[in-house]
């Protein structure tokens, strides 16, 4: 039975990759295997591909990812003198790069989260009480039902 979840999760994989190959043909923006990674996480959020059966298939290839940075290691030796002598450029764009990419993506996730944006220089909710729930505001928190016949009698 583990060879047909291992089979299942197999194809699911290189089904999502060939629409990720598809979707490069048209769209040459990003590269194929992250377009194929998306079509699997949406696939396995809708429901699509049964997540049970490739979780075993998953792990096992997470637990071996180093064997994908093989290659990337040879060519730093291969390119080391390359990298020695323009290190320091790459250093700096790769530190200047992260910073900009954390600034942006907490920025995005605070506008997102807490729906508040700039108006005339000053912050104005999006959501309100009303807005969200459809009922005015409490002024106190209800106290939570008895759940025991006890607490009924109490």
């Amino acid at each position: 039975m583990h060879y047909k979840n291992s089979l299942y999760s197999l194809a699911a994989i290189f089904i999502c990759l060939a629409l990720g190959y598809l979707t490069f043909a048209v769209f040459d923006l990003l590269p194929a295997s992250l377009y194929g990674m998306c079509y699997f996480a949406f696939g396995l959020h809708l429901n699509v591909f049964d997540a049970k059966r490739v979780a075993d298939t998953v792990s096992f290839m997470i637990k071996n990812i180093s064997v994908c940075f093989v290659p990337a290691g040879v060519g730093i030796m291969n390119y080391f003198d390359l990298i020695r002598a323009s290190g320091w450029q790459l250093l700096l764009f790769t530190i200047i790069s992260t910073f900009a990419l954390m600034i942006i993506v907490g920025w995005l996730y605070q506008t997102a989260t807490t729906g508040k944006s700039r108006k005339h220089g000053n912050l104005v909710s999006k959501s309100t009480p009303e807005s969200v729930t459809g009922k005015p505001p409490t002024s106190k928190p209800r106290a939570p039902e008895p759940t025991s016949e006890r607490e009924q009698a109490l």
